[in-house]
């Protein structure tokens, strides 16, 4: 019986870390430290950081209940959600794809967009005078410039390694 009676405590602790990091979680965001220690214990910290919760939205009891944990956890993961990196942009379908003079398509008009912002950094690179998703004789011209600069064959085809040469130069900035 003793046994048993570990085990409930146990799944209660654990119950209690999940919820003491929800709202340590909470905290710091709105204040932008968080008092609530992940221990496992329902202590004062604890019951004060739910009636804090529970003000604004539901009645203040300090206790969770169904509706509080829902609450909880629903407001912990929108702050995930808006916390994280938004997600990334695919280019290139297979890493073994090369983009050549003449190529049409959202892969050219992701590089001319890209080239035309680092020419403004580096007077070397000639400025794409416009952004149309056609690979042009300008297009290679201003390839060929990043390829220079970063010791690549000056080809004026965007490879792979041409890709993340023009992609490292313009996450510098």
């Amino acid at each position: 019986m003793s046994m048993q009676t570990n085990d409930i405590l146990y799944d209660e602790a654990m119950y209690i870390r999940e919820l003491q990091t929800y709202l340590r979680a909470l905290q710091r965001y709105k204040n932008g430290y968080a008092d609530v220690a992940v221990d496992g214990i329902f202590g004062p910290n604890t019951t004060q950081a739910v009636r804090d919760f529970q003000q604004p939205i539901l009645p203040v009891t300090g206790v969770v209940d169904l509706a509080t944990w829902q609450a909880i956890y629903q407001a912990y993961l929108d702050l995930l959600y808006f916390q994280s990196l938004p997600s990334s942009v695919q280019v290139y379908q297979q890493p073994s794809i090369a983009l050549f003079p003449g190529d049409q398509g959202d892969g050219v008009l992701f590089l001319q967009i890209m080239l035309r912002r680092l020419s403004r950094r580096f007077p070397n690179i000639p400025a794409e005078q416009a952004v149309t998703g056609i690979y042009t004789k300008k297009t290679a011209s201003a390839v060929e410039a990043v390829q220079k600069i970063s010791g690549l064959p000056q080809t004026g085809v965007t490879d792979k390694a041409t890709w993340n040469a023009i992609t490292a130069l313009y996450n510098q900035d």
